[in-house]
């Protein structure tokens, strides 16, 4: 295990306590490690599956975790792209 998966395991571990003490910053918290781990600075699992183009390296389990959670979570989306009120 590098040092990637040292800084995964924190990434999570502070999302998970701001998840309990404020869930505003929670949503920060939770984009912030999944844009990360997308490319392929944090890891949170041993088994890195990396696509590289170029020198850019995207994680396909974050992308993955991305997916899903834009798929299921509507709250998330709505922080994100706020709806205007008319």
């Amino acid at each position: 295990m590098g040092i990637k998966i040292y800084y995964g395991i924190a990434f999570i571990s502070i999302g998970l306590l701001l998840y309990f003490i404020n869930k505003k910053f929670y949503n920060y918290a939770f984009l912030l490690t999944l844009i990360l781990g997308c490319f392929n600075i944090i890891e949170i699992f041993y088994l890195n599956i990396a696509l590289n183009i170029g020198p850019i390296s995207f994680n396909v389990v974050f992308i993955a975790l991305a997916v899903i959670t834009f798929i299921v979570d509507d709250d998330f989306l709505q922080l994100l792209f706020p709806k205007e009120n008319k």
